[in-house]
């Protein structure tokens, strides 16, 4: 399969990248945004000569495996810039695979190769559709997630779904440390659908009738934690999300949470949130979390 590739610096995509090569596709190019919301509007789209430093020493750019295969790199600011389409066509590609990409790619890019596009998301499908999904897990305690690979269609991640893998999720565990284990499922996935959408024996499944959670990007008042949240999900988004986003406790914003450290339930206090140094017991609905903090004000 002539395939071209969009992914981001994480360990999920170059494990799917990995898989790709390993199985004997050919990857035609690489493609990866520049930055965050932010790089989206340079108007930036042009070949790269080599992967950040840092990613570099670390192995978590695709960039890596681009440049030891000789496959061309591609930087870009907005996908949804008409170049992007008209060379995602010039390609002649057979599927285009999208992992872990930060954009919605529009139909002119998805719908140039012949069979379309497939991307993999990081959940359960229809639950947590949309950029975020790996915050809101961590925001609602979950302790099961998911991969779903799925056919690119108009709208968001609402394509119909080629596999599916559920993932157990340890609690307490970092936001690397789920990335790790994502990424030790990922590219075997890959491999499953890039292969049913080669051979043309099904077609993909509708998505269920699961009740959609949308997984917008946070706002301030998403990133709040204790106060109505369980201490559970108290506890997994500060050790998910407590190194990555700027946490606040409620009721004493004053706090910035940047790990957790554990919970307890059935026990609760008497105001918001308890200081004891560096740390703080955090009221929640149901308990109280103790968290790593650094006061603000």
């Amino acid at each position: 399969m002539r395939l071209g590739f969009f992914g981001m610096e994480n360990v999920v995509s170059v494990r799917v990248l990995e898989a790709l090569l390993t199985a004997g596709h050919d990857v035609r190019f690489v493609l990866k945004p520049v930055g965050g919301l932010i790089g989206r509007r340079q108007p930036l789209f042009e070949r790269a000569e080599a992967a950040r430093d840092d990613f570099l020493r670390r192995g978590l750019d695709p960039f890596v495996l681009a440049a030891q295969r000789g496959i061309p790199a591609w930087v870009v600011g907005d996908a949804g810039r008409p170049a992007v389409a008209e060379f995602v066509a010039g390609e002649e590609l057979d599927l285009l695979v999208i992992c872990f990409f930060n954009q919605l790619v529009p139909a002119a890019v998805f719908g140039a190769p012949a069979h379309g596009a497939i991307n993999l998301h990081p959940s359960l499908l229809p639950r947590y559709r949309g950029p975020s999904p790996l915050f809101w897990m961590f925001k609602h305690g979950d302790l099961e997630g998911g991969l779903t690979v799925h056919q690119v269609v108009a709208g968001e991640d609402a394509g119909p779904i080629w596999a599916q893998r559920r993932v157990a999720v340890p609690l307490g565990a970092t936001l690397d440390e789920l990335l790790d284990i994502l990424a030790t499922r990922a590219g075997t996935l890959m491999q499953e659908a890039v292969l049913d959408v080669a051979r043309g024996a099904r077609t993909p499944t509708a998505q269920g009738p699961t009740p959609t959670v949308r997984a917008r990007r946070p706002r301030a008042r998403d990133r709040l934690v204790g106060g109505p949240m369980t201490a559970q999900a108290t506890y997994c988004l500060a050790r998910g999300m407590g190194r990555i986003h700027d946490l606040r406790v409620f009721g004493e914003e004053r706090l910035r949470v940047v790990d957790g450290l554990g919970f307890t339930r059935g026990e609760a206090l008497p105001a918001d949130s308890a200081e004891v140094g560096d740390t703080a017991y955090v009221r929640c609905a149901d308990g109280r979390a103790l968290l790593r903090v650094v006061d603000k004000s």
